[in-house]
């Protein structure tokens, strides 16, 4: 498995672990989440981008350094729009603990660092039975690989 996918992996599995979640992880998923399923609150973490960190892409003759983009959205429902800017602030922030509040590196031996990237702002849905909201976070995952072997 190729280590930008096992940063993914252990990002949910961090998020599993994370106390006061409340809600459930997906790898990889957003488009087929149901309300009706009963699939939310939800947060789904996929990756994003990932660039090497030198222009030439390799550090040396035996390593690359690379910068992977984890986007993690976060899915919330509520009776008002005030109640699921509420929920998806908290998600927000138990996601941002879960991730930079204790090991940085996600329990991989190849992660040096991981490092907050951001948040877009809360989206809103009003076209279901109640109202529905995302807001997607970026932590940029800094990891080291073979310059031969990406797993």
């Amino acid at each position: 498995m190729h280590r930008a996918e096992q940063i993914v992996v252990a990002v949910v599995a961090a998020l599993d672990a994370a106390v006061g979640i409340a809600a459930t992880n997906y790898l990889h998923r957003e488009l087929s989440l149901s309300d009706e399923d009963q699939e939310l609150p939800a947060l789904c973490v996929r990756n994003g981008q990932d660039q090497p960190l030198s222009d030439l892409g390799a550090v040396n003759f035996a390593f690359i350094d690379s910068l992977l983009e984890v986007r993690v959205a976060a899915y919330a429902k509520g009776a008002t729009e005030i109640d699921v800017a509420t929920e998806l602030a908290r998600m927000r922030a138990v996601t941002h603990r879960a991730l930079l509040g204790t090991d940085r590196t996600l329990g991989l031996s190849f992660v040096i660092d991981t490092r907050y990237g951001g948040a877009d702002r809360p989206e809103f849905d009003s076209n279901v039975s109640r109202i529905g909201g995302m807001q997607e976070s970026v932590f940029f995952v800094h990891y080291r690989m073979n310059i031969a072997d990406p797993e």
